[in-house]
């Protein structure tokens, strides 16, 4: 078997779907009756450990911030015998490619992918830890279909520039890594605690999971944790100087134009039975099941639970200034926050979303990089650190829900009719959503949601990651209260003091001035906000009328101040510039509402 760039031919891992318009294909149970598990999409710089290496060009990955240990299971747990006869899959033979769970170690269970099948025997890969190893069949268990929401957490990386020289290899067809080479390489990571990595973009996009990313590799010094352009050390430069005269270096713009040497998977074989441990040889017979009696009262009590539920018992709190400053939101330069704007979602200056980034304090040498260490200081993580945190902390809360609502018994449908009677009856109701895949592919299938009106369809507005949408009212579900113990993670903003050129009482404004504003927000750079204020408190226990403007929801935070991080000029200024006439704003005192000389910020 392949384990480089060049895998053997097998069914394809799709990651899009074939269609006019690709989208990033689901996870989970799909209509073949087959478990389909994403990896996670290697698209940025990013701070991983090391699992594995078999050579430059196949290197397993994990991310820091993983969530192996909560797929990992220990005794007292249903396992299900995957093959047996008589058992929910029957007698049904182990399949290629096929997902179970494994004997990581002994009486420890873990996610798997079956790699090959030889008579009785199995070599599966463990795709949170990037670990192959042969078992016999018998000690297979069924994978929950929960567990396929969860992606691979190791990743295949290959080392992107570093290939060798062909003159020296004349008398072979292809380049393969030679086992010195592999070992050289191996040690070389060993000197390093954590990896960067920087993905080399390609202008070929390659359909197939089966395809390592190709990195940039930055070994990182024992203190340092950041991602800055100025921490780490090129392996490819430490792997060519070890093997001067063999190897060559070179950046790469485009990976598509780079071939890395292959490198072949040597355990071909499975192992013999004496090589095998006694834990990957049988089912454990004693395993610890958890309890059907206990399981049965779990069931009767969500049963109970969701039918006394009311949208008084799962209220999710606004999120205020003073959680911001609690929570080390707040700069120590002008009092600003730090926002990444979710420009797919901005509508106008009155109605734009932005999620909150905190830039925290990690811990740096002064080491020059071939040096000794220096004294351990602490400085403020990068920009791009603090936005990759933030849009890894959502994903955390993502995938939290989508394995507790992607459980049938979890779920409660959110009757339509209820829902009517609790709106007409000033109850602002939150909910779960099941989304689309547009708006599901990055911020989770399922999503925490506060429904503003429902009828034929449901207006509903996403709280974690901005926007409204009109979705049929069979879509949205009950909402456990133990998720509603956290603001939104994405604001809903209104910049203050500013309006249309032509403004009337409705303060609408125009195609070309939503699009100009649209134009002046960047996403791909973090912007500063400040003087903020939620001012519609007086609102926090009303429903609006769908007519009402969006400034008017209670959850919306006012800022007088907007720029991108490191520019002079505000972005108000930019906006209300004669030159963008006559698709500018205009400086209005009070405008869409007064700003009460009370308030504290």
């Amino acid at each position: 078997m392949f384990i480089g760039n060049e895998p053997r031919e097998r069914p394809l891992s799709p990651i899009f779907t074939d269609a006019d318009k690709p989208q990033m294909r689901r996870n989970g149970l799909q209509e073949d009756g087959m478990l389909k598990v994403n990896r996670i999409p290697l698209i940025r710089t990013a701070i991983v450990e090391v699992l594995r290496a078999e050579s430059p060009s196949c290197i397993w990955v994990r991310l820091t911030n993983h969530i192996t240990d909560t797929l990992v299971f220990t005794e007292p747990y249903d396992l299900v015998q995957r093959y047996k006869k008589g058992g929910p899959d029957g007698d049904k033979e182990i399949s290629e490619f096929e997902y179970c769970l494994a004997p990581f170690a002994d009486r420890k269970y873990a996610r798997c992918r079956v790699l090959d099948v030889v008579d009785n025997m199995v070599k599966v890969i463990f795709i949170d830890e990037g670990i192959t190893a042969w078992m016999f069949r018998d000690c297979l268990a069924c994978m929950p279909v929960e567990l396929s929401y969860h992606p691979w957490q190791a990743i295949k990386v290959s080392l992107c520039g570093v290939g060798m020289r062909e003159l020296l290899r004349r008398k072979q067809g292809t380049l393969i890594w030679h086992d010195e080479e592999c070992a050289i390489f191996r040690q070389i990571l060993t000197r390093f605690p954590l990896m960067k990595t920087r993905t080399v973009k390609s202008s070929i996009v390659h359909n197939d999971y089966r395809k390592a990313v190709q990195v940039e590799l930055y070994g990182i010094p024992e203190g340092h944790n950041n991602t800055s352009s100025e921490v780490g050390v090129s392996i490819a430069a430490l792997f060519s100087a070890e093997l001067r005269g063999h190897l060559r270096a070179r950046r790469v713009a485009n990976s598509a134009d780079f071939t890395p040497a292959l490198n072949i998977d040597g355990e071909a074989l499975p192992l013999r039975e004496k090589e095998i441990p006694l834990f990957r040889r049988e089912f454990p017979k004693d395993w610890k099941r958890v309890s059907v009696a206990n399981d049965q009262a779990t069931i009767n009590e969500k049963i109970r639970e969701w039918q006394d539920w009311t949208p008084d018992k799962a209220h999710i709190p606004p999120l205020e200034v003073e959680w911001l400053n609690a929570n080390g939101y707040r700069t120590a330069y002008n009092d600003e926050y730090l926002v990444n704007i979710e420009g797919s979602q901005t509508q106008s200056p009155y109605e734009f979303y932005a999620r909150p980034i905190r830039r925290e304090r990690v811990e740096v040498t002064g080491k020059d990089l071939i040096g000794e260490l220096g004294e351990v200081e602490a400085q403020l993580q990068s920009e791009t650190d603090a936005m990759l945190n933030a849009h890894d902390e959502l994903r955390k809360k993502a995938t939290v829900l989508d394995a507790f609502y992607s459980l049938e018994d979890n779920r409660s449908p959110l009757d339509s009719s209820d829902c009517i009677k609790w709106l007409k009856s000033n109850m602002r109701v939150f909910a779960i959503c099941a989304c689309s895949e547009e708006r599901g592919t990055y911020t989770g299938e399922w999503q925490r949601v506060e429904v503003l009106s429902c009828d034929g369809f449901a207006n509903v507005l996403f709280l974690d990651s901005g926007g409204t949408e009109l979705v049929v009212p069979y879509s949205l579900y009950k909402i456990h209260p133990t998720h509603c113990t956290y603001p939104p993670m994405c604001m809903q903003l209104c910049m203050h003091g500013v309006g249309p050129r032509e403004a009337d009482k409705k303060l609408e404004w125009s195609e070309g001035a939503k699009n100009e504003w649209r134009k002046l927000l960047r996403e791909d750079l973090p912007m500063s906000i400040s003087v903020i204020e939620r001012l519609n408190r007086e609102n926090d226990d009303k429903v609006l009328p769908i007519s009402e403007p969006a400034w008017k929801r209670p959850g919306v935070l006012f800022i007088k101040f907007l720029r991108v991080h490191g520019d002079n000029e505000t972005t108000l200024k930019k906006f209300c510039s004669p030159s963008r006439s006559p698709n500018n704003g205009l400086p209005q005192k009070d405008v869409p509402r007064s700003w009460p000389e009370f308030s504290s910020h």
